[in-house]
Order: C-alpha cells, then sequence, then structure tokens
C-alpha cells in the first residue's frame, strides 16, 4: 500500500498489524517513519497509490465510506483544540450524538 511521499521514498512498504474492535491502538516511530501515512489510509483520507489496505480480509476501497468513518478515529499530534469539554471534543466527530451519553460512549 505504498503512497509516495517524494519521488525517492515510499511511506509505507509491506506494513501489515491488527487492530481490535473496541480498543484504542497508538502507533510510535521515528519522525518520517509514515505514521501519519499509515492512519491516513486506514482512514480512507488517503487511497494507496499501490497495494491496498485490508479489513477483514477485504479492499477498504470496497467498503462505504460514510459508515468507515463513522466507526473509526483518528487525532493527529498537530490536531486543533478546541474550548470545550472532552466529551463535546470527541463529539464533533459524531454531531448527532452529542448530548446522548450513551451513544457517544459505544460509537
Amino acid at each position: 500500500m505504498p503512497r509516495r511521499c517524494s519521488a525517492r521514498r515510499r511511506a509505507s512498504r509491506g506494513w501489515s498489524g491488527r487492530a481490535h474492535a473496541g480498543y484504542a491502538t497508538a502507533l510510535v516511530g521515528a519522525n518520517g517513519a509514515g505514521k501519519t501515512t499509515l492512519v491516513k489510509l486506514v482512514t480512507r483520507l488517503y487511497d494507496p497509490t499501490e497495494g491496498q489496505v485490508l479489513v477483514d480480509g477485504v479492499d477498504l476501497r470496497e467498503l462505504d465510506l460514510e459508515e468507515w468513518r463513522r466507526r473509526t478515529g483518528a487525532i493527529f499530534q498537530d490536531c486543533p483544540r478546541y474550548h470545550l469539554p472532552a466529551r463535546e471534543n470527541v463529539g464533533l466527530g459524531r454531531v448527532e450524538c452529542v448530548d446522548d451519553r450513551a451513544a457517544a460512549r459505544y460509537r
């Protein structure tokens, strides 16, 4: 699933990993290692220029994009911070659930 950062370098090559539903996953590595690119590929902010991203053996591009984005989330190092309580900051990703504590907890 390489995505080229420049004409000379690939952002990823032969990466494989697992993330389990209901758990947080963190990526740690050196600057320029491709962590942000990997997250953008998994969240479909980018599509791979080569190869594929598989979810349970299915190419991510075959899944409904809106549904996939409802089920995933990412916080980037340079994310904006809003002057709101934590629940409302997180709720900005699911605006329809921001006042529904139970829905926000499980979605």
